[in-house]
Formats: C-alpha cells, structure tokens, sequence
C-alpha cells in the first residue's frame, strides 16, 4: 500500500546527507544529498535542493541543481530555477512557467 502521507521540510531545516523517501516530500528548506522519493517532490519557493533525485513527479518553485530522473512530470514554476540534466520515460512531461529556468539537457528514456 502506498504511502499518502506527506512529508515537509521546513525553511528552517537544513540538510547534508542521503534521504530516502516511501512517500510525497515538500522541501523548503536545504538540502544537499541524493533523494529517493517513491512519491511526488515538492521544492517550494524557499527550498533549494542540491541532489541527484529519483521521484514521481516533481514540482520546482524554489533552487535545483543536479540530475533529476522523473517518472511522470516535472513543472518549473515561474520563481523555480532548474540547474542540470533531466532524464524521464516516454509518458514523462516538462512544463516551465514563463520565468521559470531550465539550464541543462533534457532527455527522454526508452526504459
């Protein structure tokens, strides 16, 4: 049974180390270390996440920088600033809001 629960990193908290996650985080803090969410990952505004994730769908408000690996899709919202590669499958999305910044290589996997 898949975990609903929702897991919130607040601006207050910051940190330096692997996390892995059964489900969905909302990070508005920093963090710097690889990320493994079976869920969907939520960088708000005041987040900034430094990583190589693995996650459901992600959505970028605040700072990323690293390779992302997305199963479905990844919205770049328009204060969101995307730094790195992005690698999702076939059914994978990316939608950036006018603003919003992708610097990197997007590629689409066969599997």
């Amino acid at each position: 049974m898949r975990n609903n629960k929702t897991t919130i990193i607040s601006s207050l908290i910051k940190i330096e180390g692997n996390l892995e996650l059964e489900g969905s985080v909302r990070i508005d803090g920093n963090i710097k270390g690889d990320i493994n969410s079976k869920g969907n990952l939520i960088i708000g505004s005041s987040g900034s996440v430094e990583s190589n994730m693995k996650a459901e769908n992600v959505l970028v408000a605040g700072n990323y920088k690293g390779d992302m690996r997305a199963e479905g899709i990844v919205k770049i919202r328009s204060t969101g600033k995307f730094e790195g590669n992005l690698y999702q499958k076939d059914r994978g999305r990316l939608e950036i809001e006018k603003g919003g910044l992708f610097k990197g290589r997007s590629d689409v996997l066969s599997e």
